[in-house]
């Protein structure tokens, strides 16, 4: 790790041993009663099993719902108890799944610091109805914001713009199941109080939002497979149709111009006669990494892509398909272009994938 992160690591859990002293006083000086070290427990395990089974939210990433029960036990029993909770819960879970002891300690350092702070603001509340849910929001306030943060603080380099964004692309991610799954907080805090039988139902919504979400990111994955290239990862022909059309209605809608840029791998039967299909196949990828950067990629099949170019008048797409050739040169391959431009002055809609192939083939001529 970088001396930066080493700085953040330590000092997470400098604030985490702090905090987890701070707990063990308290409840050394106010011992809890039977019935509290009794529903901790509970809790404790409640949040351990939600922690083996985390919910997608999308791009590889997923979230633990034993959020809800470190809140229950920050709301009903303190910072002290949802430390010790979250803290416990994590780390062993960590070194369970074999994660490295330096990421397992950082990990329960942060549940540490997250399950004290939501403790600490759920009880800058009045009392009531009102008032619980008002500790339920300041808890989750405060647990979102210390997990997020201390995380994103590791990872992100020392730039607040990366910070930030990568802030806001993990709040787009969690916001909606994080919201799900607080609405079983104050139903489980109020149930428990009257039976805490009957409080073991919450774990039936959480259930049910853990399998919604992995039901709408199995519906994502089957989209984005039917959408999607095998082999190099970038948009097919159906994908490139679909995203043509929608970008020649804006054009319309804004009379701004519209290009698009179609690509092929020069020598590519050669590669796959003389060296073999895998390397045709590498030779692809390679290329398709190279057209990622000039732009919305697609592959038509073989050898042949497409670059979608919105706003790019015809001298703009010559432009990026010259930038193209040259990071493809660099890869010791070379690639013929074609371009068309749709302004209401040249191709029409339906001819724009006919013209730029028409300038392919030119091309292609030029360069034999």
């Amino acid at each position: 790790m970088s001396t930066r992160r080493w700085a953040v690591w330590g000092a997470v859990l400098l604030g985490a041993a702090a905090t987890l002293e701070l707990a063990a006083r308290a409840l050394v000086d106010s011992p809890p009663r039977t019935h509290v070290i009794a529903g901790a427990a509970v809790l404790a395990l409640l949040a351990w099993g939600a922690n083996r089974s985390p919910v997608p939210v999308g791009q590889g990433a997923s979230m633990s719902l034993d959020v809800v029960f470190v809140l229950c036990a920050a709301v009903m029993y303190g910072a002290a108890v949802a430390a010790l909770i979250a803290a416990t819960v994590c780390v062993f879970e960590n070194f369970r799944v074999g994660e490295h002891a330096i990421k397992a300690v950082f990990n329960g350092a942060v549940f540490a610091l997250m399950g004290g702070a939501a403790g600490l603001a759920a009880h800058v509340h009045p009392h009531g109805d009102l008032g619980l849910m008002a500790a339920v929001a300041l808890a989750a306030a405060a647990a979102y914001v210390t997990n997020v943060g201390l995380v994103l603080l590791m990872v992100a380099h020392a730039r607040i713009h990366e910070f930030v964004a990568r802030a806001w692309e993990a709040t787009q991610r969690s916001a909606i199941p994080y919201a799900l799954s607080l609405s079983v907080v104050p139903l489980f805090i109020v149930a428990w109080s009257a039976d805490p039988y009957v409080a073991m139902l919450a774990v039936v919504p959480l259930a049910g939002i853990g399998l919604h979400m992995r039901s709408l990111e199995q519906s994502r994955k089957a989209i984005e497979l039917s959408l999607t290239d095998p082999l190099t990862g970038l948009g097919n022909r159906r994908h490139l149709n679909e995203r043509l059309q929608r970008e020649l209605d804006r054009a319309e809608t804004t009379h701004e111009p519209m290009s698009i840029c179609i690509l092929d791998l020069d020598g590519f039967k050669g590669i796959n006669d003389s060296r073999g299909h895998q390397a045709g196949d590498d030779a692809l990828v390679a290329v398709a990494g190279a057209f990622r950067q000039g732009g919305e990629a697609f592959r038509l099949g073989g050898d042949e892509f497409v670059l979608l170019l919105p706003d790019h008048d015809h001298d703009a797409a010559e432009a990026v398909a010259a930038a193209v050739r040259e990071r493809v040169a660099a890869l010791g391959l070379s690639v013929s272009a074609g371009t068309a431009t749709y302004d209401g002055n040249g191709a029409g809609r339906a001819d724009l994938l006919r013209t730029a192939d028409a300038a392919l083939y030119e091309d292609k001529l030029v360069t034999a």
